[in-house]
């Protein structure tokens, strides 16, 4: 319902402007198949396979407009933009001249962020290629976690898992506007068609560490491993699997002394070269991911 006709004209602009970005034709979230197993990032909406690298960058792109499409919106194209603005009789007049932020350096430039904000940090290192690192860090579902596995009720030997946060969480009036309005349409996670590993993989060939608690049932840290396994296929077909690693510890949804040394090892190693000495960045308590790995 519209409570007056800007509201209205704003709307309609809106979708004119999706129209205008979108590079697919898409189905509505009630008429998608529901799909139990996880999405194959190697296989196009078409049923064409990924055999070359040229392939993958195709089906990149692919992926990245179903997620806007579907979950997270289009950004706008800030290309040479900034803003100043004068008073004038009529009103306030906006200007735009020139692209803001134009001198992050991309072979350094690092984003990363805490729950809410690790999962804001995926969207940004999708959507701008300019970050050569990224860390979501406890990001949970509508970050890194998998919609498709919740690992609720599975013993550890650190403890039974709790409940971890489900698609109708994302849903709620405090979290729902982090999300577009047709992904508030989807009932059930099967019917998403991509599952967060993709998302993950979206960061290659850039370096991405995944970083968390095993005790911080909320955010589906077995699930956030599920995700970072199947993006590592992705990475090594592109000859990049040390740009990925993992380097969780005990504990649960806070951020550690011991998470941000993680972090700067791992920035230290990716962008500066420098072995790191206490991780491996490969290791974890899990048992390995092994479906739909050689």
């Amino acid at each position: 319902m519209y409570h007056d006709a800007q509201d209205f004209y704003l709307s309609m602009e809106k979708d004119v402007l999706v129209l205008s970005i979108r590079k697919g034709t898409y189905i509505s979230p009630a008429d998608l198949p529901l799909k139990q197993e996880l999405p194959d990032p190697f296989t196009f909406e078409d049923g064409r396979r990924v055999l070359t690298v040229s392939d993958w960058e195709e089906r990149s792109e692919e992926l990245q407009d179903m997620y806007h499409y579907y979950m997270y919106g289009y950004k706008p194209d800030t290309s040479g933009e900034q803003v100043s603005y004068e008073k004038t009789e009529q009103g306030l007049q906006v200007q735009v001249t020139r692209e803001l932020y134009s001198d992050i350096d991309a072979t350094r430039a690092v984003v990363t962020g805490f729950s809410r904000w690790g999962k804001a940090s995926l969207v940004i290192g999708m959507m701008d290629k300019r970050f050569a690192l990224i860390n979501p860090h406890a990001s949970g579902a509508g970050g890194m976690a998998s919609f498709r596995y919740s690992l609720e009720g599975k013993v550890y030997p650190w403890g039974t898992a709790g409940r971890s946060e489900p698609l109708d969480a994302l849903h709620s009036e405090s979290l729902a506007h982090w999300f577009n309005s047709v992904f508030l349409a989807f009932k059930d996670p099967a019917a998403l068609p991509f599952d967060q590993h993709e998302l993950a993989a979206l960061m290659a060939p850039r370096a991405l560490l995944l970083t968390g608690g095993y005790e911080d049932d909320w955010v589906n840290p077995e699930g956030m491993y599920v995700s970072y396994a199947e993006a590592e296929r992705v990475y090594k077909f592109l000859g990049a699997e040390n740009q990925i690693g993992i380097a969780y510890r005990s504990g649960g949804h806070n951020r550690t002394q011991e998470d941000i040394s993680h972090l700067l090892d791992y920035c230290d190693w990716r962008l500066r070269g420098i072995q790191p000495k206490t991780t491996d960045f490969k290791s974890s308590l899990y048992e390995p991911w092994r479906q739909g790995i050689d």
